[in-house]
């Protein structure tokens, strides 16, 4: 990239920061859970508008997204830049979706001065605003409707203790199981009853005794939901929920089968009825685009971030990865606070607020900006980007 072009991405990150600063501020002390984040996609969008951006909201059906796009008359590649702003009940924002959404607008910011500068001469630019990553997994519906249609590439930048340059994610299904039983007095006549309680106890059993014979790269694990409500009745309805991961798809499926046979085994030994569904939407893998990841790992050591890492070592599992499969798609890692601070928690929350956090914050914005300002700029760098994406769709037929 051109010298010029790297400073001024720096100038108009330094010109927007205390709006982004009070954005991810704002985002902070008024965190929202997953389809409720109004006071969220108000805050992003209000900004998005003033910087000239025309915006549309409930796309997917979900009343809390929004697409921001670049003037009609823009042409050429169309690149994204992805906001998440969901919070986690009871930790807030642990898991430093403030900062995802603040770095999001702010590069979107930044790239569309430059266009309106004639610092770059083409490229369509649209910021979106996806809802509900922890919960639903907005991005899916989103991709039903066509809203990634026609979109060339898009990357992310999740805040972490660790800098990587290649974010993986697994592949991971949520289930529920209601066992439905029948309630009776626990002392006088349990012989009349079917105990629900029983039914979720032998699922867990079930599936801690399947674990032996897993793959390490399997994930299962769940949380009892409901289990009775007093001591001294049967309890008639049991539900517990599973999340079952896997690194591939293909291999999840067969996992999940496994997970499954186990609440029908339990329903079976109880004398329960045994329904199930699903709690949430199934996200696939990240479909890694090596030219991005590449491109997103220079800009990161253009910002001076060092130790970075080729890969991420401790996956967990995002919408994110839905897109990927979809269109040519990137995740990469920046630290803002040490080792040793766990994600989903109350202080990886506050971390995204001190000094080395807005820091970060920062950075994550000038490196989006360089991705997307090179994507737009460089032709064979943009080529290899399609040709990546198509033979890695093609590795996995």
């Amino acid at each position: 990239m051109e010298e010029h072009l790297k400073q001024r991405i720096e100038q108009l990150t330094t010109e927007l920061a205390p709006q982004l600063l009070a954005i991810n501020r704002s985002l902070f002390e008024k965190p929202e859970l997953g389809l409720q984040e109004r006071f969220a996609c108000e805050l992003l969008g209000d900004f998005l508008r003033s910087r000239g951006f025309a915006l549309r909201t409930g796309l997917g059906g979900l009343t809390t997204s929004f697409q921001a796009d670049c003037p009609a008359s823009w042409e050429g590649p169309a690149f994204a830049l992805l906001a998440e702003y969901d919070a986690l009940p009871e930790i807030g924002h642990g898991c430093g979706h403030n900062l995802i959404a603040a770095s999001a607008v702010g590069a979107g910011a930044v790239l569309l001065r430059l266009r309106e500068e004639g610092s770059l001469n083409q490229g369509r630019l649209l910021v979106i605003g996806t809802p509900a990553e922890e919960t639903l997994g907005g991005k899916i519906p989103m991709l039903a409707e066509g809203v990634f249609e026609g979109i060339d590439a898009t990357v992310m930048v999740h805040p972490e203790t660790l800098n990587i340059a290649r974010g993986k994610a697994l592949a991971v299904d949520h289930l529920r199981f209601r066992f439905l039983g029948k309630s009776a007095h626990a002392a006088s006549n349990p012989q009349a009853g079917i105990n629900a309680l029983e039914a979720v106890l032998l699922t867990f059993q079930a599936v801690n005794a399947l674990r032996q014979h897993l793959p390490p790269t399997a994930r299962v694990h769940g949380i009892v939901t409901r289990g009775g409500t007093a001591a001294n009745v049967i309890p008639d309805l049991g539900e517990v929920e599973f999340m079952v991961r896997m690194p591939h798809r293909e291999e999840l499926n067969l996992l999940r089968e496994r997970v499954v046979d186990c609440a029908r085994g339990a329903a079976l030994a109880t004398g329960c009825r045994l329904e199930i569904e699903a709690a949430g939407l199934p996200c696939d893998e990240i479909r890694d685009n090596p030219a991005l990841s590449a491109l997103l790992e220079e800009s990161m050591r253009d910002q001076g971030l060092s130790d970075i890492l080729p890969e991420d070592p401790y996956p967990g599992s995002s919408d994110f990865g839905n897109v990927s499969q979809a269109i040519p798609a990137a995740y990469a890692f920046v630290a803002f606070a040490p080792p040793g601070v766990e994600i989903h928690s109350r202080e990886f929350a506050a971390a995204t607020v001190t000094p080395v956090g807005e820091k970060a914050l920062l950075t994550m914005v000038r490196v989006l900006a360089e991705v997307g300002a090179r994507f737009w700029s460089e032709p064979i760098l943009r080529e290899q980007v399609y040709l990546d994406f198509h033979q890695r769709r093609e590795d996995a037929e």
